[in-house]
């Protein structure tokens, strides 16, 4: 998964490919913060990925300043124990 952050939109994108054998659908995207509180957020698009499909999915509302990110994980609620991933807030690209 590659993390790209937008700071004049205030929005983090995710490239994502389903790497298993079953399609995906219902994606969240969970930010947790140096302070430890988290956010789970809804992203666009609203889409089915199929296995070996990529997708640039993205949230839908502000997830604040980029630096105080600690993690972003990534999972679909169609299989959320397996489908999953995440990076560290360090890892995000352009975030300063």
């Amino acid at each position: 998964m590659d993390a790209r952050w937008n700071s004049t939109l205030g929005k983090l994108s995710l490239i994502v490919e389903n790497t298993g054998s079953e399609d995906l659908s219902d994606f969240r995207m969970v930010v947790i913060y140096n302070n430890n509180t988290v956010n789970t957020l809804n992203v666009l698009p609203d889409t089915t990925l199929s296995p070996g499909d990529y997708e640039v999915f993205y949230n839908q509302t502000n997830v604040g300043p980029c630096h105080d990110i600690q993690t972003v994980i990534f999972k679909s609620n169609t299989c959320p124990v397996d489908a999953k991933d995440e990076v560290s807030g360090t890892d995000i690209t352009d975030c300063s």
